[in-house]
């Protein structure tokens, strides 16, 4: 799948564990949805706490993107799988970086 740059913001090179296992999060979004900006808070929270990669994609500037994920934003995938979409518990989280950094 490609990406165009202007739709990708990255902190970490994306779907690559670091040599101290941190997982990989990816959030897909768009622009102007409330849920999404609910989602990176939590990112955000609990980054603050956990150590992880995190990329962002905007759906909309990508149209494979879109066709994916156009009724589901905003979704989280941790290592290259979905982990929640729409909305994401704090708790459920952290559990699931810690399993996918123990892996």
């Amino acid at each position: 799948m490609s990406v165009g740059d202007d739709a990708r913001s990255r902190d970490e090179p994306e779907g690559r564990k670091t040599a101290t296992s941190r997982p990989s999060v990816t959030l897909y979004t768009r622009k102007e949805c409330h849920l999404c900006d609910v989602a990176k808070g939590v990112l955000a929270q609990v980054r603050a706490e956990r150590e992880f990669d995190l990329t962002t994609l905007d759906i909309d500037a990508d149209p494979e993107l879109r066709a994916l994920y156009d009724h589901e934003v905003p979704v989280i995938a941790i290592n290259g799988r979905k982990a929640f979409k729409y909305r994401v518990d704090p708790a459920a989280l952290r559990d699931r970086l810690d399993r996918a950094a123990a892996e």
